[in-house]
């Protein structure tokens, strides 16, 4: 269902960014907010920062936006959120929700 999305997200996060947004995934910094069937947003928040990111996924595209100013195709929080997103639907979850303490 999301291979297709998964795949390009990596392609154009690179090594770097991936494995960043692999640590960021599994320490449940991927807040889901909304899936209308076609766009999927959440947010994400890596520890110790302040600012919460913005990022929309359309799976079925598969296209995506983040509100960061990082450079490349696809940042650290778009990979974040896309795995995140997986690994919530593979539990049979709708979206992932936080484990990091939101402020």
């Amino acid at each position: 269902m999301l291979d297709s999305l998964l795949q390009a997200v990596r392609t154009a996060a690179g090594d770097r960014a991936w494995g960043a947004a692999v640590r960021l995934a599994r320490e449940g910094a991927v807040d889901g907010v909304s899936d209308d069937g076609e766009e999927v947003r959440l947010r994400v928040k890596a520890p110790g920062k302040h600012v919460f990111h913005d990022v929309y996924l359309w799976p079925d595209e598969p296209d995506w936006g983040c509100d960061c100013d990082l450079p490349g195709d696809a940042c650290v929080h778009v990979a974040a959120a896309a795995i995140a997103l997986d690994q919530a639907r593979k539990r049979g979850d709708t979206l992932p929700e936080p484990s990091v303490t939101r402020k």
